[in-house]
C-alpha cells in the first residue's frame, strides 16, 4: 500500500533538499575562494600562529618597510660599535721598544683596570707587560720613564703626559727599576666605567 503524502511532508522534504543543495553551492564557493587565495600567495603557509593577512598591498609593504629599517638601524648600531672599539685601538707612530718591560697601574677605584690596559698594550703588540696597583691619588694619566724612552706610549691613552725619570717616587705594590716604562691609569683612561 501506497503511503499518502500530505502537504507538509512535501514542504519539508523540499525544504531539506533545498538546504542540501545551497549547503553543496557553499562548498564549492569556499572551495574556490581558498584555491584563488593560496594561489594569490604563491602557495605559502602562513606561519604558525597567524592567519592570512588581512592587510591590503600597500600595508603589508608598509610594514616590511618598517621591519627592514629596523634591521638596518640594528646593523648601522652594530657598525658604530666596532668602529668606537677600533677608535680606541689606537697605533703608536712614535718609536717604541715594544720589548721593554712595562707595569700598568690602576689610578683608580675600577677593580681590573690595570688588567684591562694590560691586554690592550698585548693587544697592542707589547710583549712584557705587568698590571699594579697604585697607592697615590693621580689627576691624569701619566707615563714614567728613566729616558723619556716611554714617551710614546702616551699616544694609546686620551689624555696622558710623559714623565721622564721619577720612577723611585710611583707609590706601587711592584718593584721597579729602570729601564722600565710605568703607565699609571687614571679615570680619563677608564675603559670599563665608561
Amino acid at each position: 500500500m501506497k503511503k499518502k503524502k500530505n502537504v507538509a511532508g512535501i514542504f519539508f522534504g523540499s525544504l531539506l533538499r533545498a538546504f542540501v543543495v545551497i549547503g553543496a553551492f557553499v562548498i564549492i564557493a569556499l572551495g574556490v575562494i581558498i584555491v584563488k587565495q593560496v594561489i594569490s600567495d604563491g602557495g605559502k603557509k602562513p606561519s604558525s600562529g597567524s592567519s592570512t593577512s588581512n592587510y591590503a598591498d600597500g600595508q603589508r609593504d608598509e610594514l616590511l618597510t618598517a621591519e627592514q629599517k629596523k634591521q638596518q638601524a640594528d646593523a648601522d648600531e652594530k657598525k658604530d660599535d666596532e668602529k668606537k672599539k677600533d677608535d680606541d685601538k689606537k697605533t703608536i707612530t712614535g718609536n717604541i721598544n715594544y720589548n721593554a718591560p712595562v707595569v700598568v697601574l690602576n689610578g683608580t677605584q675600577t677593580p681590573g683596570l690595570a688588567g684591562e690596559w694590560v691586554n690592550r698594550l698585548k693587544d697592542a703588540g707589547f710583549t712584557n707587560v705587568q698590571p699594579g696597583n697604585y697607592f697615590s691619588e693621580t689627576t691624569g694619566t701619566k707615563v714614567y720613564s728613566s729616558d723619556g724612552s716611554g714617551a710614546a706610549l702616551t699616544e694609546l691613552f686620551k689624555d696622558a703626559e710623559s714623565v721622564t725619570g721619577m720612577i723611585d717616587q710611583v707609590e706601587t705594590d711592584m718593584p721597579l727599576s729602570d729601564g722600565q716604562i710605568v703607565v699609571v691609569i687614571s679615570k680619563s683612561d677608564d675603559v670599563l666605567s665608561n
